[in-house]
């Protein structure tokens, strides 16, 4: 779980500017799909705008960043 952390600690440190919940309630509702399968998140990431989402490739194609999902 640490690379979660990083990844997120990274995140905030680079102006991003949308929401980040790490909070129970939020990542189990986020953790289905309307089928039987259930994956519980670390976090859910919320862009506000395209730059956030730029932000989130750009860390994402690091490489120590690769394996998240």
């Amino acid at each position: 779980m640490d690379l979660y952390n990083d990844f997120i600690n990274s995140l905030k440190q680079i102006l991003f500017q949308g929401d980040i919940s790490m909070n129970d309630a939020e990542t189990v509702l986020y953790s289905t799909d309307n089928s039987i399968y259930e994956l519980k998140p670390f976090g859910i990431i919320f862009p506000k705008n395209q730059h956030d989402v730029e932000l989130i490739f750009e860390l994402l194609c690091q490489e120590r960043y690769r394996n998240i999902t």
